[in-house]
């Protein structure tokens, strides 16, 4: 395990498919000296050092794609179903995840706009999935003698910070200047499509740089694509603002 590694969690929320993708990286104190060239790199033009830089800093870990309802449509499955799946989901990937000692020091799910409500419960249960409980509430009505007795005590477990951003940053940067958006903004008609094959063809184009085979690759990566290109844009704006 290479010392002062950090990893975030981050979480793709479709109706039906959730893309899982884990991206470890070292933190900027770690790698301090090459603070400004990281801070000067532009994504759609960078230099072959550069790039070789950010490959050294962020790493694929493991990556998850869940389809909850292989046998269902979203609209027409109780709520209750569509959270039980998807807490079978997070406590397995929770299991694997301690089982390796792997400690998640962000969780990263995209903000659902208004008209993505179906998809809103599920980043909603995820967060709630990954926080402890907070136990600044007030209560003022009660019927039970000395029910005060009986609350739930707070833990001492630390709990993970979820993070909600933005759809757009994901497509907002490139890792070369023939896979930037405006390449796939050209050459497809609507934005959905141009979306999903910009994150696509740049987690692609990480992957062989890992060193990792394409063969086999399932066809619908792009879940874990949006997955991976969110955790990579709150990585550069966060670590190395």
């Amino acid at each position: 395990m290479v010392f002062g590694l950090k990893h975030v969690l981050s979480f793709d929320c479709a109706d039906k498919t959730l893309g899982v993708c884990l991206v470890a990286y070292l933190p900027s104190e770690i790698i301090s000296e090459n603070i400004e060239l990281i801070q000067s790199a532009s994504f759609d033009k960078q230099a072959v050092q550069t790039m070789d830089l950010v490959k050294n800093i962020l790493s694929i870990r493991t990556y998850w794609l869940f389809n909850l309802l292989p046998d269902a449509i979203v609209r027409d499955t109780e709520d209750s179903v569509r959270l039980s799946r998807l807490k079978y989901a997070l406590k397995s990937i929770r299991k694997i995840l301690d089982r390796a000692s792997i400690k998640i020091d962000k969780i990263i799910v995209e903000y659902q706009m208004g008209q993505n409500d179906l998809s809103r419960l599920i980043s909603s249960a995820i967060q709630y999935e990954f926080v402890d409980v907070d136990s600044k509430i007030q209560i003022t009505i009660g019927q039970i003698d000395d029910e005060k007795k009986d609350l739930f005590e707070p833990c001492n477990v630390k709990s993970i910070d979820c993070i909600s951003i933005g759809p757009a940053h994901k497509n907002s940067f490139s890792f070369a200047q023939n896979l930037s958006y405006g390449v796939f903004a050209a050459k497809y008609k609507t934005t959905t499509t141009a979306n999903k094959h910009h994150t696509a063809e740049n987690f692609k184009y990480f992957l062989e740089l890992q060193g990792c085979n394409l063969k086999g690759l399932h066809k619908e990566i792009n879940h874990i694509a949006d997955a991976f290109m969110q955790a990579v844009y709150w990585i550069i704006h966060n670590e190395f603002p």
